[in-house]
């Protein structure tokens, strides 16, 4: 990753940690901006809206809602 574009990220997390922002907030911002600095691998002055527009989702499951119970089977005796 570009040094310039690592130091962007580092003071704007450094600017949500003071403003209160919970450790939580900021982990995950900061994991969505270093996930999005590898699909990213241009200049900042080149940085469009278009390029987070294309960038790819996250490859963790989302949430559907509880599940139904499933009762565990067992082996018959």
């Amino acid at each position: 990753m570009p040094r310039e574009l690592d130091s962007l990220i580092n003071e704007f997390l450094a600017d949500l940690s003071n403003a209160g922002k919970s450790k939580h907030t900021v982990r995950n911002y900061r994991s969505d901006l270093y996930r999005f600095t590898r699909h990213y691998g241009g200049a900042i002055e080149d940085l469009q809206t278009n390029h987070l527009r294309r960038m790819p989702p996250p490859a963790a499951k989302i949430y559907e809602g509880p599940q139904p119970f499933q009762r565990p089977s067992f082996p018959s005796i």
